[in-house]
């Protein structure tokens, strides 16, 4: 057998041992979240493509067992199959291109059991958000925001969660995406509790991140506990754990505390899910 069957096979053992472990989500008192941009189904990643990476993915899902998920980069065929694989979630999520089926969502993940769907939108990342498919200031690609209001069916606690991709050139359209998405928030949740996913394209010191700290709390400072061993987010074909780059995150608002922080890591002998590495936190409504 090749080196890719091997550690598929390994995986895929692994996998159904999750599957056979009682699922605990339904009496959690906090809320788990992860971002993870999964990598688009792109043939000519070779032995790293979609096909050979898919099973990794879907195992990670399964042992994190997030309340909600944030996905970028995944195609409707992608998205197709998160959607059969995961079960226990509803989801919400639109093609970039068309807001329909073109091009890569950002979509969200949801415990149907534990949430309700309340509202649901999608805007673009430019200066006529309200179309789909328009591409703002500097970017190189069409780039979009997804969200939901969902309503938690024991608590009765209304929770918005926007998950999105910042664009990867243009650093203009960046920062005027963290803007276009703090007043878009401000507009659509008022002063609600607020979550949000995504590849931004950006690292922690840099003036995307600042415009949505003004508002927001980033997760990786604000943690109780963290676990940020890798030091990175972005680890590319093959992995490179030098990378550095922390440019996936999860922000939330003062409504939150952040009890716990990772990067997860897990691997295989070196051959990892996706070219980023999935963020997760353990979230705890405030008191307050």
């Amino acid at each position: 057998m090749t080196p890719i069957t091997n550690i598929r096979l390994a995986w895929i053992a692994v996998f159904l041992l999750i599957l056979l472990m009682p699922c605990s989500g339904q009496e959690r008192e906090n809320i788990e979240v992860i971002t993870f941009n999964i990598r688009y189904d792109n043939p000519a990643d070779g032995i790293f493509s979609w096909e050979n990476r898919k099973d990794m993915v879907f195992w990670v899902i399964a042992k994190y067992d997030p309340d909600i998920l944030g996905i970028q980069e995944a195609l409707k065929s992608q998205v197709d199959e998160l959607e059969e694989f995961l079960t226990e979630y509803s989801w919400l999520g639109a093609g970039r291109n068309d807001g329909h089926h073109q091009g890569e969502y950002v979509p969200i993940f949801f415990k149907k059991d534990r949430f309700m769907l309340a509202e649901e939108g999608h805007f673009w990342l430019s200066k006529t958000p309200e179309i789909p498919g328009s591409m703002g200031w500097d970017a190189a690609c069409t780039r979009m925001v997804s969200w939901v209001k969902l309503n938690e069916a024991r608590s009765g606690n209304e929770y918005f969660v926007f998950n999105t991709h910042f664009d990867h050139i243009g650093e203009e359209a960046r920062e005027n995406s963290a803007r276009l998405l703090t007043d878009s928030i401000l507009s659509i949740a008022g002063s609600g509790p607020v979550i949000i996913t995504g590849d931004l394209n950006a690292d922690p010191e840099s003036g995307t991140v600042k415009v949505l700290s003004q508002l927001f709390s980033d997760s990786r400072l604000g943690a109780e506990v963290s676990e940020t061993a890798s030091g990175t987010t972005f680890i590319g074909f093959p992995a490179d754990m030098n990378q550095g780059k922390i440019i996936d995150h999860i922000f939330v608002s003062k409504h939150f505390i952040i009890e716990e922080y990772e990067i997860i890591s897990d691997n295989t002998g070196g051959y990892y899910p996706s070219d980023h590495l999935p963020v997760w936190v353990c979230l705890q409504m405030s008191a307050q």
